[in-house]
């Protein structure tokens, strides 16, 4: 806890330095609110401009580039892939830089291929020196293994999923849209684990070097863990 939040758990309990915003839930440092998608007071301030009490926040604030959103049944799926730790807007491009330059040099790149990328800690409370962003592909659980990679699982089950697309600099706030407004007010569905990942279809590029071009428009799929609410807001 104290490597990943930088202090006790006690001195948590005492201070509680994150705050929520009354209306998003989100839980981020206070330094961290100015680079927020979502400032403080969004919601209100829509309220007193417009007086659409009808308007919800998963609707007005929602990011162009998001396609529609459907629940799925995935099975687990075995990854081999790369892992890079840094400040989140930096290591993404550097470390899909390193894995294609991988796939290139090993003969892993054909059509069917699928590379997928998630972010291990959450960057809005996270040290910046300790996110970890894994990217890497789908592979088969016999297939022969390679000393530069690393091997997981990916859990299955239900997720929220859609097809996106948007620049680079514009996931993170995808990301958090999904979260901190369409989910959290989901009626039916809440979060199993606090992870996301997306997976890219080289068939959907001419050449996967030019998803390395901050100009490139990103055609990819997102997916959330979900689990059905025990009791809706109804209830």
């Amino acid at each position: 806890f104290s490597a990943r939040f930088g202090m006790s758990p006690r001195i948590w309990r005492k201070e509680r330095p994150w705050k929520p915003c009354s209306t998003f839930y989100c839980w981020r440092p206070p330094q961290a609110c100015s680079h927020c998608v979502l400032p403080l007071g969004t919601w209100h301030t829509h309220l007193s401009q417009t007086g659409r009490i009808d308007q919800h926040p998963r609707d007005f604030l929602r990011p162009a580039g998001i396609g529609p959103i459907e629940i799925v049944n995935r099975p687990p799926a075995r990854i081999a892939y790369l892992r890079s730790t840094g400040p989140a807007d930096e290591i993404a491009m550097s470390a899909w830089q390193q894995l294609i330059d991988h796939l290139d040099s090993t003969g892993g790149i054909h059509a069917d291929l699928q590379c997928v990328g998630t972010m291990i800690d959450d960057p809005c409370v996270c040290s910046p020196r300790q996110t970890r962003y894994d990217v890497g592909f789908f592979c088969h659980p016999q297939a022969p293994i390679d000393p530069a990679l690393h091997y997981r699982e990916l859990p299955g089950g239900h997720f929220a999923t859609a097809r996106i697309q948007c620049h680079w600099f514009e996931i993170a706030e995808i990301s958090r849209y999904l979260w901190f407004s369409w989910l959290a007010y989901n009626n039916e569905w809440r979060p199993r684990a606090w992870f996301d990942y997306g997976i890219v279809s080289v068939r959907d590029y001419e050449n996967p070097s030019v998803l390395l071009k901050p100009d490139t428009i990103l055609t990819w799929q997102i997916y959330l863990p979900i689990v059905r609410r025990r009791k809706t807001f109804d209830s």
